[in-house]
């Protein structure tokens, strides 16, 4: 197929596009995997959010896809690996909503791993951030901590 004109390329550009051919299910991938760790289907959900992340290392959904991932990981009993994928969302969107959960997510993994100290760190930290939205929650549960 020789191609004559720019409007034919534009034309097979669009094309493609809409068929799906070039970028097909990337958002899908990321729903289906955060209605996974919603329902339940911890196992089920990695894979889907990994293949996301994979096809769009930098899309909008890439800190939501990690917090789902580390979310899928406390449920399915591997702390280790959730740890490891909020400390990375941490490093690499700190400026999400995902991070801020995240950071309480470690302080809540601190403490059922029986890190109090820890735990106490983290959530200070977060208090120290008024305009977080989790400050209520991590300040209650500071002081719980000193009871």
């Amino acid at each position: 197929m020789q191609i004559k004109s720019i409007s034919e390329v534009l034309l097979i550009l669009f094309l493609l596009l809409i068929s799906g051919d070039c970028f097909a299910g990337k958002g899908d991938l990321f729903l289906q995997g955060r209605k996974a760790v919603t329902q339940g289907r911890f196992q089920e959900a990695i894979p889907l959010l990994r293949r996301y992340l994979e096809a769009v290392p930098k899309g909008k959904h890439a800190s939501r896809a990690l917090f789902f991932i580390g979310k899928a990981d406390i449920g399915l009993g591997e702390y280790d690996s959730a740890q490891a994928v909020f400390v990375s969302l941490i490093r690499d969107w700190p400026a999400t909503l995902e991070a801020q959960k995240a950071q309480y997510k470690l302080a809540m993994l601190d403490l059922w791993l029986d890190n109090v100290d820890n735990a106490r760190k983290r959530l200070a930290a977060m208090t120290s951030h008024p305009d977080s939205p989790l400050v209520p929650e991590a300040a209650a549960m500071l002081r719980y901590l000193e009871k």
